[in-house]
């Protein structure tokens, strides 16, 4: 189904659609007409967006409305689809997903983000990953298509879990400084509680193929829009002092996306310390 029909039979708008691909929630098929290609959705993703929206206008965040859907949608499969999914081939139809099933598929990107993360994309292989998440290979192959969606869903839900966590503080009553603040130990509290798949939306990216790669590098822009936005209303308030709004960006994000080098759980430095202490750190040097 092309855009403009499914906008009208869902009641949303293209503009919604687009945004919803943009940030790497669904992935349209293109196909040729004439000597241009336009988007087309199957049946499964039209399922899929119908759901995100349906929790869109209750009221949640993006990735809690993504979530919600794909917590309700799944591919259909026999009860005993370890024994019977020999051929590894992926099933089109949804139904209502399982917790069994959810958590099956939570397993396996939690096994993936851990070994694309010690052994590196490359270095991992589709048994490494059935091996780890105590699942076979067919398994794996139901659920994703291909080893570079689960980097894919690693590295963008990552990234959307970013950006849900600073657009409320964007959006927020609090002063430049403040929002600076709560911006750093978010960001921090939200590396260190999720190394693994930070490590991996880091030092893997340049892993994914460019049909998807495109999709996570604008969501990064996103978040990196978002910080702008902060420090340019420091600014303009008179709070912070300096020339170049991206490259100071770009200088805060690097420092904290570092922590993911050496950070260790139960070391010497807890969250809050670390927090606490970039959060010094940086006023200081804007001020």
């Amino acid at each position: 189904m092309r855009i403009n029909e499914l906008a009208a039979k869902l009641g949303a708008t293209t503009d919604e659609i687009r945004w919803l691909e943009k940030r790497g929630y669904i992935q349209p098929d293109w196909i040729q007409v004439g000597k241009r290609k336009i988007r087309s959705y199957s049946d499964g993703e039209e399922q899929k967006i119908t759901f995100i929206l349906k929790y869109r206008r209750q009221g949640f965040q993006h990735e809690v409305a993504f979530k919600k859907a794909m917590q309700e949608i799944c591919r259909t499969v026999d009860d005993n689809d370890d024994v019977q999914l020999t051929s590894g081939k992926r099933r089109q139809h949804y139904k209502p997903l399982s917790q069994k099933r959810q958590a099956k598929r939570n397993a396996i990107l939690y096994a993936a983000s851990v070994l694309f993360a010690e052994k590196s994309y490359l270095g991992t292989s589709i048994d490494d990953i059935a091996k780890a998440a105590s699942v076979n290979k067919a398994s794996i192959y139901w659920y994703f298509s291909e080893k570079a969606e689960l980097l894919f869903e690693i590295a963008c839900g990552t990234m959307r879990g970013f950006l849900d966590m600073i657009e409320p503080i964007v959006r927020s009553d609090l002063g430049p400084s403040d929002k600076l603040k709560a911006f750093i130990v978010a960001h921090v509290e939200r590396q260190v509680s999720h190394v693994g798949p930070s490590a991996v939306r880091q030092y893997e990216r340049r892993s994914l193929p460019l049909r998807m790669r495109s999709q996570y590098v604008d969501l990064r822009g996103e978040y990196e829009k978002a910080v702008r936005q902060i420090l340019e209303e420091g600014i303009a308030k008179g709070e912070f002092h300096f020339v170049d709004v991206k490259l100071t960006g770009l200088y805060i994000l690097g420092l904290l996306n570092s922590i993911v080098h050496w950070y260790k759980a139960g070391g010497s430095y807890s969250p809050r310390d670390l927090s606490a202490y970039a959060c010094d750190f940086v006023l200081k040097a804007l001020s």
